[in-house]
């Protein structure tokens, strides 16, 4: 037969994204090799149909080019032929490294057939394992990740493979070849195969792919490819145990479990229903006009309109009620919920810990759980987080055969979930705790959470204003590039931007105000109300009474506001005490300026000088002696501590200024202590004290220091060594306890 070359297109692909938490190191992908995106399978049959002259001749074969970047099988060689009666064709496909092909026979459409010998192809590729020299293989579109954990001492070795269904799902358009638009193109799937490492030609499991080529898991334009690796390794891992369930490696002991998360870890909802604009603010919403939105995380458009940020400010603020000691939202006629309670979906950053548990032998939805819950509150206000946590407990027993079960709580979480307990009768705890896990606990509170809201820095030096910056503008943050519109009360000529924010400040004293500069023409406009804002080549300002912005960017006033709208902030101040191992005494200094030292028996006089309303100090009176965190009782359960030490924490933040004021005043520099690079060891060890409670009410109470682990990173990342140590022992005492 007659060979023709056929030019096989250059295909894009991207490499595997990193499998990502905040503040933690990330996973290597599975994959070495690159995994396609952008609906490859389109792109493939899209250019073949392309790469193809008009007809193929009778009896005449014709080559592929080598497949190249596809899934770094880059030698793959296809021969497409056609019969001499053109009613048929037939193609045969080898990857020449691994020796494998495959044959397929076809009708008179080639491209089709074409199509049918790549899917065959791929379909065969796997990681193979030589038991003569306990070495894996993985073919060309084949990945691997040897030592998973699993539990204690055993470990899983796992293989992802790339294949495609580019076969299935197109209509033809031509009598010979498909018209094929790449945006119906079918799927890019991953499949996966698990060995336990002790005895891998015994024990294994494969996702469902393997069985069904149409049942891997999809990859679609834009996935995180490295999650679905994981989606296929959990769904082999499951195989596994289930198929062997005697299997030595099996945990003994799986108690159902739910994770409780920290600050900021939980989605925040929100919704207006004819709420009245707050003081100032008449540009604000008063409807969402029925529909949830986004209220934490903040949508991020927020922070490039600057007049939506204080509105944000208001509907995310939650306020203390001294007349009943009770917490609420700032606006009438807003509405909060928290998302997926149950499970992994409202808490972004945990969900990413889900594999290492299936890995380890739960499963989500069945004996998996996560409790997430509106962390802007202290404990006094999470009535209804405790009903739906301890209903979500007892449901999580009743399901596994009334088994006890696991709390599992990250940074804040710890905080929250003995308050919890301390709520629940020692016979509720007795029949329905298997354990409690800290990992990184707050309990005497954190220096960052005071600088958070003295200052809105975490204890990061920040950049000082310009030193020309306009004295008369000390209330105000000029905005460049943006300009208001809306009614003009006066226009100054020959203005400077001192003397136009002197005049915004003097027309409307004790209010905000509002102002537009232009420096090319010396213009200043003073606004009687706001409409809108637009692109222009002046700047906005904007104050709000009680002090504004001194040259602070926006992200300085995002944190500030979010840990000032958080009371559960105040209530994890450093706290006041005696015993300098687990408080912060007369001698541990929390603030300077260049006048007078605050410790933590001086937060009163400091928000004083914050110029702070009444309402606030009486917050601070009322969470310094609440009692989760003041009495500290124990928990009263057998209770697992974990923290990180040994890695540079902020203690002390140093200010550039004479007093603290209103303002945001500038942090010139910091000193540090050990603890985890947020929270200081003498917090996390507070609860050492609890060691004679616990033993007189039969309980067990385990603390165990990580040097350098980082803030709750107890689990398998990278290859800290602290970490994974971390995540073992807790194994060690949920899944191997008698």
């Amino acid at each position: 037969m007659l060979r023709m070359s056929l030019v096989f297109g250059f295909l894009q692909v991207c490499h595997c994204s990193h499998f990502s938490m905040a503040h933690m190191p990330s996973l290597q992908p599975l994959l070495d090799a690159h995994v396609v995106d952008n609906e490859l399978s389109g792109v493939i049959r899209h250019m073949v149909r392309k790469s193809y002259t008009p007809r193929l001749l009778a009896g005449v074969c014709e080559d592929t080019r080598p497949l190249q970047n596809l899934s770094l099988c880059t030698d793959v060689l296809c021969t497409v032929c056609a019969a001499e009666n053109l009613q048929e064709t037939n193609v045969t496909c080898v990857e020449p490294h691994s020796k494998k092909s495959y044959a397929y026979v076809g009708d008179r459409n080639a491209t089709e057939t074409l199509f049918h010998g790549i899917d065959g192809l791929f379909q065969k590729f796997t990681v193979n394992y030589d038991d003569t020299t306990n070495a894996y293989t993985p073919d060309c579109a084949c990945g691997m990740l040897e030592g998973l954990i699993e539990s204690r001492n055993c470990q899983l070795t796992a293989g992802v493979c790339t294949y495609f269904n580019l076969s299935q799902s197109t209509a033809e358009t031509d009598e010979h070849f498909a018209d094929v638009d790449p945006s119906q193109s079918s799927s890019v799937r991953l499949r996966a195969i698990v060995w336990d490492s002790a005895m891998p030609t015994k024990y294994s499991g494969r996702s469902l792919g393997w069985t069904d080529a149409t049942k891997g898991v999809p990859v679609s334009s834009g996935a995180d490819i490295v999650a679905l690796q994981y989606d296929a390794v959990i769904e082999a891992a499951r195989s596994l145990r289930k198929e062997n369930p005697n299997r030595k490696c099996n945990p003994s002991h799986v108690p159902p479990m739910v994770i409780i998360p920290g600050f900021t870890s939980s989605t925040i909802e929100f919704k207006l229903n004819n709420a009245i604009p707050p003081k100032d603010l008449e540009w604000c919403n008063t409807t969402t006009h029925g529909e949830w939105k986004s209220l934490y995380p903040m949508d991020p458009s927020i922070m490039t309109h600057p007049l939506q940020i204080p509105c944000w400010n208001a509907d995310f603020s939650s306020v203390f009620h001294p007349g009943n000691n009770t917490f609420g939202s700032l606006r009438s006629g807003l509405s909060t919920r928290t998302v997926g309670f149950g499970n992994f979906s409202g808490i972004a950053g945990l969900n990413q810990l889900v594999p290492y548990f299936e890995l380890s032998g739960w499963t989500l939805g069945s004996d998996l759980f996560a409790a997430p819950f509106d962390w802007r509150l202290p404990s006094s206000a999470q009535g209804d987080f405790f009903a739906d946590l301890k209903a979500l407990v007892e449901h999580a027993s009743a399901s596994n055969d009334n088994a006890k079960v696991a709390l599992w709580a990250f940074s804040y979480g710890p905080q929250f979930t003995l308050s919890f307990l301390h709520r629940m009768t020692p016979a509720w705890k007795d029949r329905y705790i298997d354990h409690f896990v800290a990992s990184s606990p707050v309990w005497s509170g954190v220096p960052s959470a005071l600088f958070g809201f003295v200052f809105g820095s975490a204890g990061t030096p920040q950049q000082q204003p310009p030193k020309n910056y306009p004295k008369e503008c000390k209330d105000f943050t000029p905005y460049t590039g943006t300009c208001y519109t809306g009614p003009i009360a006066k226009s100054l000529l020959n203005s400077t931007l001192a003397t136009c924010c002197g005049a915004a400040t003097a027309s409307n004293p004790g209010q905000s105000a509002l102002f537009n500069f232009f420096a090319s023409n010396a213009t200043c406009h003073l606004l009687s109300s706001y409409v809108s804002t637009t692109t222009c080549d002046g700047m906005l300002g904007y104050s709000v009474p009680a002090g504004g912005g001194g040259g602070a960017g926006f992200e300085t006033l995002f944190y500030r506001a979010l840990c000032r709208g958080s009371p559960s902030v105040m209530w994890s101040f450093p706290r006041a005490g005696n015993n300098p191992n687990n408080t912060w005494t007369r001698d541990d200094v929390l603030i300077t300026t260049k006048t007078k030292a605050y410790t933590a028996y001086d937060m009163k006089q400091l928000l004083e000088d914050l110029h702070l309303d009444a309402s606030v100090l009486a917050q601070l009176a009322f969470l310094e002696q609440e009692p989760d965190l003041h009495g500290f009782a124990a928990p009263g359960v057998d209770t697992f501590v974990s923290y990180g030490s040994g890695t540079n924490t902020t203690a002390t933040a140093v200010l550039a200024t004479q007093d603290i004021d209103g303002r945001l005043p500038p942090l010139e520099n910091v000193t540090t202590t050990s603890g985890d690079g947020l929270v200081p060891v003498r917090s996390s060890v507070r609860g050492l004290e609890w060691h004679a409670e616990q033993l007189a009410l039969g309980k067990d109470l385990q603390y165990h220091e990580y040097p350098l682990q980082a803030h709750a990173a107890c689990f398998p990342v990278g290859n800290v060594s602290a970490s994974l140590q971390c995540y073992e022992d807790v194994l060690q005492v949920l899944l191997q306890k008698p």
